[in-house]
């Protein structure tokens, strides 16, 4: 399906995709809920606190604060598909990326990893987390974030891999040859590619036992990816859609 603004984050839950999307020169950003399985469009929400960040807990969507609310992430209720008055903070930085397990919401940026009850919002612990984390998905007891190489470098950046009981990092950080922008997990693989100003029209496959990568064309530029039954849901911007690699 193709939208009327460019898609920057998507999450599933609750039987839809929810994908942020933000028009040029827009206030905010919209949520767009679609049902996975016809692909239409069950509702839309505009706010302009929103960002571009979005995950789902077991009974609620959350999504990042933008430019006005930096370190804030809003609530929505997905029965009546509309903003709680429940906000959750993070401390010390601003929010780039969401993940959800259960009804644990995870939170990366420049400020750490933080982890949150994803009903009442309520930090559970928070880190801070050296290089800037811009990307985390969670799967099977562990948290992979992407991660900007050292000293912010744009060229370069790493897989890091976290558990999701404790919050220590757990095993060697996975080099790549990109500054990776989004990450999902499969049962057999990781799925990254670079930041949007310099990507190219395909996915990364990491193994995330040996760390070896191989490219996954594409006809556009991937700007999110998320995961569900190992089918991998990819937005693509230029042109702007959905695809799913199986």
């Amino acid at each position: 399906m193709r939208f009327q603004a460019d898609p920057w984050a998507l999450t599933f839950g609750f039987g839809s995709v929810w994908v942020v999307a933000q028009q040029e020169g827009q206030s905010g950003a919209t949520v767009v809920q679609v049902n996975a399985g016809s692909g239409e469009v069950v509702a839309t929400m505009h706010d302009p606190r929103f960002g571009l960040s979005i995950a789902a807990t077991g009974r609620f969507v959350w999504v990042a604060g933008g430019d006005s609310a930096p370190d804030r992430i809003f609530q929505i209720d997905p029965t009546m598909d509309r903003v709680t008055g429940r906000v959750a903070r993070v401390p010390g930085g601003t929010v780039i990326s969401l993940a959800a397990q259960g009804d644990v919401l995870w939170s990366a940026g420049a400020g750490g990893v933080a982890s949150f009850d994803g009903v009442s919002g309520r930090i559970i612990h928070h880190a801070a987390f050296g290089a800037p984390g811009v990307e985390l998905s969670i799967r099977d007891g562990s948290v992979w974030v992407a991660q900007l190489g050292g000293n912010g470098a744009l060229a370069t950046g790493n897989l890091v891999r976290i558990s999701a009981h404790t919050g220590a990092v757990a095993g060697k950080p996975l080099s790549l040859p990109v500054a990776p922008g989004f990450v999902a997990i499969t049962s057999d693989a990781l799925w990254t590619g670079a930041l949007p100003a310099r990507a190219t029209p395909s996915l990364i496959r990491v193994d995330p036992n040996s760390g070896q990568t191989r490219a996954v064309p594409l006809e556009g530029l991937p700007v999110d990816v998320v995961s569900l039954d190992d089918v991998v849901w990819v937005a693509l911007r230029q042109p702007d859609k959905l695809v799913a690699i199986c």
